[in-house]
Formats: C-alpha cells, sequence, structure tokens
C-alpha cells in the first residue's frame, strides 16, 4: 500500500463522512420545512374560509372547498419533491464513495461493508407523506361532514 492508496482512503473516508451529514441535515431541514409550511397553511386556509364566508361563497357549516385546499397541498408536493431529490442525490454520492472505498484495499484495515436495503429508499417517501396527510385530512373532515354530520 503505497501514500497514494492511503490519501485515496482519506479522501474517501472523509467524502463519506460528509455525505452523510448533508444527507442527514436535509432529512432534518426537509421534515421542518415542510411541518412549517404545513402549520402555516392551516392559518391560510383558516383566514381563506372566513373571508369565503363573508363573501356568502361559504356557509357556517361548509367546507373549505377542495379546489382551494389542493392549492396549498400541491405547493407542498412541490417542496417534497425538491427535498426528495436532494436527498436522492446526497445518497447516491454517498453510495458511490462507498463503493469506491469497498473496491479498495485499506490501509487502516478496516473492511468497509455493503449497506443493507431495507431502508434505503426511505428519504424518497419520507417527505411526501406531509401531502399525503394534507390532503387525507381534507378527506376525513368531508367523509365525516357526509356520514356523520360534523356539527362545525
Amino acid at each position: 500500500m503505497d501514500a497514494k492508496d492511503k490519501a485515496k482512503e482519506l479522501i474517501l473516508r472523509e467524502e463519506i463522512r460528509d455525505c452523510r451529514k448533508t444527507l442527514m441535515d436535509t432529512l432534518k431541514w426537509g421534515v421542518t420545512v415542510l411541518a412549517a409550511l404545513e402549520t402555516s397553511l392551516y392559518y391560510v386556509r383558516r383566514d381563506a374560509a372566513q373571508h369565503l364566508m363573508k363573501m356568502g361563497v361559504l356557509t357556517d357549516l361548509e367546507m373549505f372547498p377542495l379546489s382551494r385546499w389542493i392549492i396549498g397541498t400541491i405547493f407542498l408536493t412541490m417542496v417534497a419533491f425538491t427535498f426528495s431529490f436532494l436527498s436522492n442525490y446526497s445518497r447516491f454520492k454517498l453510495v458511490n464513495y462507498r463503493q469506491q472505498l469497498i473496491g479498495m484495499s485499506t490501509y487502516s484495515g478496516i473492511d468497509e461493508i455493503p449497506a443493507g436495503t431495507r431502508l434505503v429508499h426511505i428519504d424518497k417517501y419520507l417527505f411526501f407523506v406531509f401531502p399525503l396527510c394534507d390532503l387525507l385530512t381534507w378527506l376525513y373532515f368531508k367523509v365525516g361532514d357526509i356520514i356523520v354530520k360534523i356539527p362545525w
């Protein structure tokens, strides 16, 4: 093992560490931003519903229309797609660097083992839980309004 291989191993290990940190930060900030947007959408929709009631478009017992609700859901989906793309890119780089490290003999003697495949792609779909829950919330209240006649 020469100095060139030792330097390559050190660089690869540093890149793997940085990619893991970037991936975790992307996951953390993605969830934080989507949760904050969902909270903001609640207040925007509440104010919009009150405005529609003042204009006479909605009565006190009517729900916020799906045609207006879906605008917020589409915005959440676009933000979720952005964070999903960023996490996929970070994961792609991480896998690439790990494969390079696994393919070489290491100076440190620490053998890299390939990661499992059980939870590898969970971050792809993690961000889309927020728009899905947003849409299911409207559906829950709509079904509840039709079947149970929830008194608003």
